[in-house]
């Protein structure tokens, strides 16, 4: 079994307690959980933006001196180009940061949290309240954490809908060329 260790904070006077296992384990498995959504975001972001450079640049030169399409064929494919471009703006909203601030009653959840001017004493004064309980730290910072990952999970669903929507639609157009 892997052995968890202390997260990097200012040592104190003194011998610290060791930290509580599982709030930390929860705080490691948020933070794997947003790296993982990220890459998934930003790998399937430039696949889909390249499919649609790709398909965008053929179906163009392949239009060059054909009959125009029927209607029906342009709308489902300006409707496919539109569900695919939103697909790909929302994982592109997945990779965008979250910003939360959930340290309450005076205490630092994550850098959000500092005051907006640097004041020492007030800094020190949240530092030390917020150190006072590590484990109570570990799990506000475990939950702001994991609800991010949770939001960026749900805005790869998201994209991921909005892309098979706008391939439907697409392969839709593609096929009623052939039949309107």
């Amino acid at each position: 079994m892997k052995r968890l260790t202390a997260p990097a904070l200012p040592p104190r006077a003194g011998r610290q307690p060791p930290l509580p296992v599982v709030p930390k384990y929860l705080v490691d498995e948020a933070e794997r959980a947003i790296d993982r959504a990220d890459s998934k975001a930003t790998a399937l972001g430039a696949a889909a933006t390249a499919i649609l450079a790709i398909t965008t640049g053929t179906m163009s030169g392949l239009r060059s001196g054909c009959p125009a399409p029927a209607p029906a064929t342009d709308a489902l494919g300006y409707a496919a180009a539109l569900g695919w471009l939103a697909g790909i703006f929302a994982l592109a909203a997945a990779v965008l940061p979250r910003l939360r601030t959930s340290g309450g009653a005076g205490r630092l959840a994550s850098f959000r949290d500092f005051p907006p001017d640097f004041d020492l004493d007030r800094v020190r004064a949240l530092a030390e309240r917020t150190s006072a309980d590590l484990e109570v730290w570990l799990l506000t910072q475990g939950h702001v954490l994991s609800r991010i990952a949770v939001a960026k999970y749900r805005m790869i669903r998201l994209g991921m809908g909005l892309l098979c929507l706008g391939a439907l639609l697409g392969l839709l157009g593609t096929l009623s060329q052939f039949v309107l």
